[in-house]
């Protein structure tokens, strides 16, 4: 079975991450998808702190889990297959300062062609792909999704699955922070084609 885990990071290791958690109110800073098959695992995303500060693959063995908290979707093959391609067509691009700071201050969103900052790249890559329904992530209505965005995001996704109220979600990630599994009965195909012009 092919999962996608979406990883948030509740370390304090710089200055950055003790800002982003300070000013969202929350102790989440930053994400990245995980990608697992056959027992091989891809971590993706973008971070200014990485030595190329672009869209890429890192090393999963370098990975501290104690600094994470991973909420794991069972997915099909297309729609797998599609956050990979949505991966591709975006590899190399930068991280977007610019979008990230001015889209706090401002009622509107800033978006670059060829940059991006993380959670607003994992939410896109979840949505084109159809792991999150476009209604959930709701990305062109919103000026930014910043990291505890994007988990909200994810946990109500895990909650209408399960017609589950959200509390009891929260709740179940308090006793398990690591990895919380969701192998819904079934899931719904709902790739498309919206991530051919990105």
């Amino acid at each position: 079975m092919k999962k996608v885990g979406v990883a948030f990071y509740k370390g304090n290791s710089n200055w950055y991450h003790k800002l982003i958690g300070w000013w969202t109110g929350s102790c989440y800073s930053h994400s990245e998808l995980v990608l697992k098959d056959n027992g091989e695992e891809k971590w993706l995303s973008v971070s200014p702190f990485r030595a190329d500060k672009k869209v890429s693959i890192r090393d999963a063995k370098k990975i501290s889990l104690s600094d994470w908290e991973i909420l794991e979707v069972a997915v099909t093959e297309k729609q797998y297959n599609e956050v990979l391609r949505f991966y591709e067509a975006t590899e190399g691009c930068s991280y977007d300062w610019v979008g990230m700071i001015i889209s706090q201050f401002i009622p509107f969103s800033v978006k670059s062609r060829d940059k991006w900052y993380c959670s607003e790249w994992v939410a896109y890559a979840l949505a084109v792909s159809g792991v999150l329904d476009w209604s959930l992530t709701e990305i062109f209505s919103k000026t930014t999704v910043t990291p505890v965005d994007l988990h909200t995001i994810v946990s109500t996704r895990i909650a209408s699955e399960f017609n589950i109220d959200l509390l009891e979600v929260e709740g179940l990630l308090d006793i398990q922070p690591i990895s919380t599994l969701v192998e819904p009965a079934e899931i719904q195909d709902q790739s498309h084609e919206q991530f051919s012009s990105v």
